[in-house]
């Protein structure tokens, strides 16, 4: 989870992003986008994930802009697809938490946000996945990763079997 500000044109919010590589491309909330008073050509979307079925729905395409903390300068989102949620299980730590549970990870700068997630970045922003850094520790904490947009947590579930996943599912 990233905390960015969105932009389009004089406008900007703040809000939390999730890299999902595994999304082949970047969805915006309805609710963010109409915020942001984003305007984008209606279309047809198919949207699949692993376990469901294609779903049709009415989306539009649209354009905006991210930066961070840790890059200021915008960059570009095009052809990013406007969905009514993103359906996401909380994804909330502090760095009180993060200090305490994984040493390794004491001295990264991991900014925190209680926003709530409005964009999930795909891999058609490959340039937002790049790692520019790693740090690690034991098999099963969690990684952080120095992105474009800045540090990341990768894992730390610490392998505890559970019946609640999460898949991303929209």
């Amino acid at each position: 989870v990233l905390p960015v500000k969105v932009c389009n044109g004089t406008h900007a919010i703040e809000v939390n992003t999730l890299l999902d590589s595994g999304s082949d491309t970047t969805l915006i909330t309805s609710k963010l986008a109409d915020q942001l008073k984003i305007k984008g050509e209606k279309k047809d979307l198919n949207i699949s994930n692993a376990i469901s079925k294609s779903v049709k729905v009415v989306s539009r395409l649209v354009n905006f802009s991210l930066a961070s903390n840790h890059h200021p300068n915008p960059i570009e989102v095009r052809n990013a697809w406007v969905v009514d949620i993103l359906n996401l299980p909380p994804q909330k730590f502090s760095q009180k938490e993060i200090k305490k549970n994984w040493p390794h990870l004491s001295k990264i700068p991991i900014e925190t946000s209680d926003k709530d997630i409005a964009i999930i970045i795909g891999a058609d922003l490959p340039q937002l996945h790049i790692s520019h850094d790693v740090i690690s520790g034991e098999t099963d904490d969690p990684i952080a990763m120095l992105t474009k947009l800045g540090w990341v947590l990768l894992g730390g579930k610490r392998n505890k079997p559970t019946t609640n996943i999460s898949s991303n599912l929209i």
